[in-house]
């Protein structure tokens, strides 16, 4: 947002030779390359700014593309977590415990499921984050 500002004043100072030949000796070819200048200033302008806010956009979607990836992986990571706690429950033999570990994982695809069943898709990938 502040680009835009930059890139104005930088367009308003470059108008400054045209605009003294202009009040120095205003004749109609001044006044020709003065009205070129500043159409060109403003084309120019008006494409740098659009620049900005396409750059802006891509580094907002990456961002959200990481964030993604991180949850993700930190999902999985907790899921694996999960599993490997199990199976050694059921290597071990001790299945009061494997039951215990199959009842926290119902639990926990519960939640996750109501969580992704909000409709709100803002609000479900902020508590996916939490979670």
């Amino acid at each position: 947002m502040k680009s835009w500002k930059w890139i104005a004043a930088g367009a308003g100072l470059t108008s400054v030779i045209p605009v003294a030949w202009m009040v120095w000796k205003p004749t109609w070819a001044a006044g020709a390359v003065l009205t070129a200048w500043a159409v060109a200033a403003a084309v120019c302008g008006a494409w740098l700014v659009r620049k900005s806010e396409e750059r802006r956009q891509q580094a907002i979607i990456q961002n959200v593309e990481q964030t993604a990836i991180q949850m993700l992986n930190h999902h999985r990571h907790d899921w694996m977590n999960e599993l490997q706690i199990l199976y050694g429950y059921i290597q071990l033999g001790k299945h009061d415990k494997s039951v215990r570990s199959v009842e926290r994982i119902k639990e926990r695809m519960a939640t996750e499921s109501r969580i992704s069943k909000l409709g709100i898709p803002s609000l479900v990938f902020y508590l996916s984050i939490l979670h």
